[in-house]
């Protein structure tokens, strides 16, 4: 039987990432957009590039999320592969959609950069965000 600690652990868990779906919206946007500014001479739009950034964050969570409900892998294990999964696949389909435009070193390195820039921004925005909500909510 487990505590009532590592319970409520869980249930926090659970409601951080049922009210906070919203991130993954946010970092295929964000991809999308790098993605278009490195691309610029490529013939597809943001929202095409941000589709199939939102395609491979959502397949990377359900992939994760079932070994981690029937407890197979941890949460730091689940963060870990995720990230991996997501962001190999995220350069792969930079890569993919202008491959037949660039040389392809010049392509890997555009498709590295586009994912760069892409976390990066996403990176600085949820800190920031972070940083401000914890301003309002310190307590002196």
């Amino acid at each position: 039987m487990e505590s009532k600690e590592q319970l409520k652990w869980q249930s926090e868990i659970a409601l951080y990432e049922a009210t906070h779906v919203y991130r993954v919206f946010i970092l295929a946007f964000l991809l999308g957009l790098a993605s278009k500014l490195v691309y610029r001479s490529a013939p597809y739009t943001m929202l095409e590039y941000a589709i199939g950034h939102l395609l491979i964050l959502t397949l990377s969570i359900l992939i994760f999320s079932i070994p981690l409900m029937l407890g197979i892998i941890s949460e730091q294990l689940y963060a870990i592969f995720s990230l991996l999964f997501s962001g190999l696949y995220s350069i792969i389909l930079n890569y993919k959609m202008a491959e037949h435009e660039l040389i392809k070193w010049k392509n890997r390195g555009k498709a590295i950069l586009a994912y760069a820039i892409g976390s990066t921004l996403f990176s600085g925005i949820l800190g920031f965000l972070f940083g401000v909500y914890g301003g309002f909510t310190h307590k002196i």
